[in-house]
């Protein structure tokens, strides 16, 4: 079939590893791509195996969590000469620079465009003068009430939860085999109870909440291991990290406790857990809807998340378990609670599983967005 049109992707670099979310959606759309083409910005050593996709080797490495000044330049000015493009689709944090020179763009360009706002910027105020698309997409209820509480059109403004590819193609037994050894690596006590917090260490209270209330766990359960699995976005997280160390330490946590950083086989991590928590009071600097905890709920594992708008909507009614953010004792409490009834675990693994499929799938994400693009197209604006 051909293609309706053809779709630039202004974005990081939109190659491996996949580690990072603003350029992991991208991918899930060009993956699951169904009626236009793509075109999107990448390394010179990537190539998307689809023939409706384009990949452009602008960048000369697959970048960082925070883009340089030069990586912005290079996606701005290809989005200023992009021809043959039917629409510009923007994924970036509303902020003043890139918004000025993505509003530049359209203006110049006279290119129609979507903007996707996959997290919440820092401060709310003044948005309006940031969202210059002719659609704005965002991940959540939360954020889409935010917006038309400060004067976005609401014509503008739409919800589309983020959507990820299948990562439970292997065979279970194999998985089952990788997540035994994983286990084995982190703790040779057959009473092993693993809890993988796989957030931030500084913009949330998360990592605090999580030291304060481990005594009461340990208490509990003193084969508990906590992993931290925290990528370092900026040089700042490597000081937050040592003092995080030096305070367990002190207070004799440490032997119950596990920094893994960044790490390759995250999807075999998750699945070698009991309990994937983010009791987080702040998501700021990471999505909407965390895809950490998609993955995690896809992979048939319990989530336990801070019961804190976006966070909350993550795992819907009854997907997951909610605790209330920064009272104390309320995550021991509640993992205490979950690790006393392994059935519980279970049922709840289910659940997630099957609401992960119906809510996230990058085929439906893909699906949505693209009808954005036909109204856009069809209706001129």
């Amino acid at each position: 079939m051909k293609p309706r049109g053809l779709i630039q992707m202004v974005s990081k670099p939109v190659a491996p590893p996949w580690d990072d979310s603003g350029k992991n959606i991208v991918k899930a759309q060009i993956d699951c791509a169904r009626n236009y083409a793509y075109r999107i910005m990448s390394t010179s050593d990537f190539d998307h195996d689809s023939e409706s996709v384009e990949c452009e080797g602008i960048y000369g490495d697959a970048g960082t969590y925070s883009p340089g000044y030069m990586q912005n330049l290079k996606a701005l000015r290809r989005a200023l000469f992009s021809s043959g493009a039917s629409l510009l689709h923007y994924f970036f944090a509303p902020n003043p620079v890139s918004s000025t020179a993505g509003g530049i763009v359209k203006m110049l360009g006279r290119i129609p465009c979507v903007q996707t706002v996959s997290s919440a910027p820092r401060s709310w105020e003044g948005i309006r003068k940031l969202l210059f698309a002719d659609r704005i997409i965002v991940l959540s209820e939360y954020s889409r009430t935010r917006m038309l509480s400060a004067g976005i059109e609401k014509e503008r403004v739409c919800l589309v939860p983020p959507g990820i590819t299948d990562i439970t193609h292997s065979p279970e037994r194999a998985r089952k085999i990788r997540a035994r050894e994983i286990r084995a690596r982190i703790s040779t006590d057959p009473d092993l109870r693993l809890i993988i917090y796989p957030g931030d260490l500084e913009f949330s209270s998360a990592a605090k909440t999580i030291m304060s209330d481990l005594p009461a766990m340990i208490e509990k359960f003193p084969s508990l291991v906590m992993v931290f699995a925290c990528r370092k976005k900026t040089p700042a997280a490597a000081g937050v990290e040592e003092k995080l160390k030096h305070d367990l330490s002190a207070a004799g946590l440490m032997k119950n406790c596990r920094f893994v950083g960044r790490v390759d086989n995250i999807h075999d991590m998750l699945a070698a857990s009991d309990i994937v928590i983010l009791p987080a009071d702040d998501l700021y600097a990471k999505m909407d809807i965390p895809l950490v905890l998609i993955e995690a709920m896809q992979l048939g594992r319990c989530v336990l998340v801070a019961d804190s708008a976006p966070l909350n909507e993550t795992v819907g009614s009854d997907a997951g378990f909610l605790v209330e953010p920064g009272k104390a004792g309320a995550l021991a409490s509640a993992i205490t609670e979950l690790l006393s009834s392994p059935d519980k675990i279970r049922i709840a693994g289910d659940k997630a599983a099957v609401f992960a499929e119906n809510t996230y799938s990058a085929q439906r994400m893909t699906r949505d967005i693209e009808l954005i693009y036909d109204e856009i197209l069809e209706h001129g604006k």
